[in-house]
């Protein structure tokens, strides 16, 4: 399985939400744990200008699932399905990642693939 070093999670390389210099603890099976940087970019005023939000994130990923059928991935790919973002510091901008849980007592948000993909 590839360990990722950069993950996008919403939007695409000039305005979105991403995960970079992801660094992982544990990677198997039944789940990975890893820490990184988030970084949130709104293109507010504009994408030259904004550099961005990046605060440092401690990830939990877990709930390997199939890839869906058509989705371009080879036979037996799984993926991480629940995705979660813990913030041990600073928090992202509440209006782009609303934080809803905790997590090991961190602010944090979490993400459920629905229809799950591979690159």
């Amino acid at each position: 399985m590839e360990r990722p070093t950069d993950v996008l999670l919403e939007g695409c390389n000039s305005a979105g939400h991403w995960l970079e210099k992801m660094s992982w603890t544990v990677w198997g099976p039944d789940g990975a744990d890893g820490t990184g940087t988030d970084v949130v970019k709104t293109c507010t005023p504009d994408c030259a200008s904004d550099r961005g939000t990046r605060n440092p994130v401690v990830v939990h990923a877990s709930n390997p699932q199939p890839a869906s059928p058509g989705s371009g991935c080879p036979a037996g790919i799984k993926f991480y399905a629940d995705l979660v973002l813990a913030f041990p510091e600073t928090l992202p901008p509440s209006e782009q990642v609303p934080t809803d849980i905790t997590f090991q007592g961190m602010p944090a948000i979490q993400y459920s693939a629905k229809h799950p993909f591979c690159t």
